[in-house]
Formats: C-alpha cells, sequence, structure tokens
C-alpha cells in the first residue's frame, strides 16, 4: 500500500510546527550570536549548498550526480553518490549532517526546474573546471620535458587542437556558475529580506525590458564579433618565435 504526500498535507503540517520552529530558530538565532555566529549567513550557506548539490532530507549521503523528483513524497527515481564526500565537503567532517531540500519551507526554496538547472548548471562548471585543471597539469609535463619549444611543440598537432577545442570552456564553465548564484538563490532577491516577486518594478513595461534587452544583446554581439576578429587574425599571423633587436645602448659599452 503506497500513501502520496500532496502538498495541502505538507502545508497543513508545517501550518501547525511553525510557531514552534520559529521560536526555537529565534532562540538558536541569539544562542549563536553570542558567539560571534550569523545564524542567517549559515542559512544562506545551508541553503546555497542544499540547492548546488541538492538532497531531499538532512543526512550523511554522497553528492547526487542524478536527481529525479516524483510526485508525491520527494524522491530521487535514480541517483549516484559518492559515500560521506557531501558531509565532507559541507560540515569537514566524515559524518556530518548535510541539510536537505526539505529542511526549508516549500516557500522559501527554488521550484523544481530552478532546481533541475542548478543542479545540472553546477555540474556543467565542476567537470569543466576538472577538465581544465588536468589540461593545466598535462601543459605542465609537456613544459617540463621540453615539449613546449619553438623547435618541438609542432610535433604535437593533438595537444595544440585540444587546447583550440577547450578554448570556450572557461566561459561555459563561468555562465554555470552565475546560473547557480542567481537561480538557486530563488524566490529571494535579497535573502530573507525581498522575494524576486516583489522587486518587479511597477514603473517599467514590456516595450523598456524589450528594448534594455536588445541593447545589450547588440552591445555584447558586437563585442563577441570583435573577439572572434582579433582571435582569426592572430591565429592566421600565427606566433613569433623571433627574439627582439638589441638596441644600440644594451650593445654597446657605456
Amino acid at each position: 500500500m503506497t500513501f502520496s504526500i500532496s502538498a495541502d498535507f505538507i502545508a497543513e503540517a508545517n501550518r501547525q510546527d511553525e510557531a514552534a520552529l520559529r521560536e526555537d530558530y529565534a532562540a538558536l538565532g541569539r544562542q549563536l550570536a553570542r558567539r560571534g555566529i550569523d545564524i542567517e549567513k549559515m542559512t544562506k550557506r545551508a541553503m546555497d549548498y542544499a540547492v548546488a548539490v541538492p538532497t531531499w532530507g538532512v543526512g550523511t549521503g554522497g553528492t547526487r550526480f542524478a536527481r529525479f523528483p516524483g510526485p508525491g513524497e520527494p524522491r530521487n527515481i535514480f541517483e549516484f553518490g559518492i559515500p560521506n564526500l557531501g558531509s565532507l565537503i559541507a560540515t569537514h567532517e566524515r559524518h556530518g549532517k548535510v541539510p536537505g531540500l526539505t529542511s526549508f519551507p516549500e516557500h522559501e526554496r527554488p521550484t523544481t526546474p530552478e532546481t533541475a538547472l542548478a543542479f545540472v548548471a553546477f555540474r556543467v562548471m565542476a567537470i569543466l573546471a576538472v577538465v581544465m585543471f588536468f589540461q593545466m597539469v598535462a601543459g605542465c609535463y609537456y613544459w617540463a620535458r621540453g615539449r613546449l619549444t619553438p623547435e618541438r611543440i609542432a610535433a604535437y598537432p593533438r595537444f595544440l587542437k585540444v587546447w583550440v577545442w577547450t578554448i570556450p570552456i572557461g566561459f561555459i564553465a563561468a555562465e554555470g556558475g552565475w546560473i547557480v548564484r542567481e537561480v538557486g538563490r530563488q524566490p529571494w532577491v535579497v535573502y530573507r529580506m525581498m522575494r524576486t516577486a516583489d522587486a518587479v518594478s511597477p514603473n517599467l513595461n514590456a516595450t523598456v525590458v524589450a528594448l534594455i534587452l536588445l541593447a545589450v544583446v547588440v552591445l555584447y554581439a558586437a563585442l563577441f564579433w570583435v573577439f572572434v576578429h582579433f582571435v582569426r587574425r592572430t591565429i592566421s599571423e600565427g606566433p613569433s618565435f623571433a627574439l627582439p633587436h638589441a638596441t644600440q645602448a644594451e650593445t654597446v659599452p657605456s
């Protein structure tokens, strides 16, 4: 026999316990304040981690590489986790407690599509960071072996092609980090103070927003064209291995 937990059931349970939880939260905040700890900052950090590396409940499980919520009770249909890694990252302890999404009220956390977007963006950013790290390690190895000299570098075309193919991944990783930050903080503009829905300016209409967006798109398209033109010209000219000529002051003793 299965029982599906509806949104109304969760809302009613939360309503019954909300007053007590708020009182306990305020008492904990005063206790931490005496130790010089801001509870709001700690809550914000926990919320950011729960969105970027989501798990549904408080536990000591590993990081989740797949998250597909089903109807009713929050759960994963499939996931791949690394045991205790999430605890080590979040708490620096092997069996530390990792806050889950259900540790926060539903109206104070991102929606399922927003969480999924932040989840994917975080992993894209992390995977590309690992790729760039090992690319750096490979470059250091080639340099240490003397393979990056003007006389020998042409003998490793695959190495050079990899560097060319991976030019965009730094930009993609940066965009992934931006998505995690901006989408993961929803529904807040200023955490626990102003929601995104309340921050919309009443003086802006659709036409003004469209014109501003168009101006930004045109500006960035122009900057991108300048970047591509500069890169193409630099590549077509090729690297110059010629040493600068010594000046007369450097060759004639004073």
